[in-house]
């Protein structure tokens, strides 16, 4: 049994699947929003982590090992969403503030929960930036593309100067229809009030669908091309014959298909 700890994330990356996850922390508000503490008092007794390309499931069983009752900020950080414009990344829900699906319940029961989310770019904080101006912070939203849109053209120059967004191309950019696209970071910490019992197992599950890319082709099936980088590749994530032949009969099919 240890003790709560503030939370670690965990970060699985594989050829174009890159879910991930991040473990529960008490917290508390101050200037700047929510900020993660520590806690003797609870303990977590088990972590049950189940990853897939589908569903992102881990189940917690905590316990209060003080004897008096202990209500507390519970925080859980989703995996920050950046909107890469030429990367296929798939945002898995609609909803700006909550892209990844993501849901908690305890005992069983689901609960309402609140987001505190941030904006970011290369480690600096632009939420207040982007809040003064009116634009959603969730990049992937078609409203922050609008918001940018409807921006003066000195702020959209302030904010393309900043690195914060970029016209859709050339053309675009000499006219006054920019179709700006956001380069920003996303990144959420649902929380909820909990109190945990005095002596008494709390069961928690969080669950969400994580973001995962695709590409066109992969070097995987242009090893006569490019041996010493399929090599590389083949150390590095271990990737087997099995594979390699999954790999190359999918890429046959695929252009079949699609023989253009």
């Amino acid at each position: 049994m240890r003790p709560f700890q503030s939370f670690a994330t965990l970060a699985l990356a594989f050829a174009a699947a890159t879910p991930a996850v991040a473990n529960d922390s008490t917290a508390s508000f101050a200037t700047g929003g929510l900020v993660l503490t520590r806690t003797d008092a609870i303990a977590m007794k088990s972590e049950d982590l189940s990853v897939s390309a589908d569903a992102i499931h881990v189940a917690y069983v905590f316990r209060n090992t003080s004897d008096k009752p202990v209500t507390t900020t519970v925080a859980f950080p989703v995996p920050d969403v950046t909107a890469l414009p030429y990367i296929d990344i798939s945002i898995p829900n609609d909803d700006p503030a909550n892209p990844l699906g993501f849901e908690t319940r305890v005992e069983g029961k689901p609960v309402a929960m609140e987001l505190d989310q941030k904006a970011t770019l290369d480690g600096r904080n632009v939420t207040p930036l982007l809040s003064g101006l009116g634009v959603p912070l969730a990049p992937q939203d078609e409203e922050a593309g609008d918001a940018l849109d409807a921006l003066p053209r000195a702020k959209q120059d302030e904010l393309i100067a900043a690195g914060l967004a970029e016209p859709g191309d050339q053309e675009a950019a000499d006219s006054r229809e920019r179709n700006l696209r956001a380069l920003w970071s996303w990144s959420g910490t649902y929380h909820w009030e909990q109190t945990f019992e005095p002596g008494r197992d709390l069961h928690v599950e969080h669950r969400y669908t994580p973001s995962v890319g695709s590409s066109v082709a992969t070097v995987l099936e242009m090893e006569a091309d490019y041996p010493d980088e399929v090599k590389e590749m083949r150390e590095r994530y271990c990737v087997d014959d099995a594979f390699m032949r999954a790999v190359k009969k999918r890429g046959a099919e695929w252009r079949k298909r699609y023989p253009d």
